[in-house]
């Protein structure tokens, strides 16, 4: 109940809970009894559109946390097998050795894709670098100064 009373006042929504078991005869409400006719009615009066849009009933609760955590560890999965052809690479460059065997992956392919990932990110920042060394530099021969003299440029 304490979660819903901190969901409501941090969203500046109307909510409202009825909790009930099988042990129990009586459900437990949140705000009160008649706080929860109340929103139930207001509930009511919405569109079916609108009604759906607002309910979110234990199913739909834990089809989204299952899609969501499965995201979550396909993100993970991809990101441990970066980190591990990265330790490959890393280990050949300094070895000259490889081991494919080593190398858990499902497909060997992985590692062309991943290398020209990681070429494209290099030919991305260079350009970029590339790019703001042409935005900084001065071209001195279009500036009339005296060598003999002192200059001191502030930004």
């Amino acid at each position: 109940m304490k979660m819903i009373k901190e969901l409501s006042i941090l969203c500046g929504i109307e909510a409202c809970a009825i909790i009930s078991d099988e042990n129990h005869h009586e459900a437990e409400v949140w705000p009160s009894p008649t706080e929860v006719v109340n929103v139930l009615s207001r509930f009511k009066n919405l569109s079916e559109h609108e009604q759906g849009k607002r309910m979110l009933d234990l199913e739909s609760y834990l089809k989204q946390r299952i899609e969501k955590t499965q995201d979550q560890y396909h993100k993970l999965k991809m990101e441990n097998k970066k980190k591990e052809m990265a330790g490959y690479i890393e280990k050949y460059m300094c070895t000259k050795e490889f081991n494919f065997g080593d190398a858990h992956l499902t497909n060997p392919n992985d590692f062309t894709d991943f290398i020209n990932e990681q070429l494209k990110e290099v030919k991305q920042k260079l350009d970029s670098m590339d790019f703001q060394a042409q935005e900084d530099s001065i071209d001195f021969d279009d500036i009339d100064f005296d060598p003999n003299e002192f200059y001191l440029a502030t930004p």
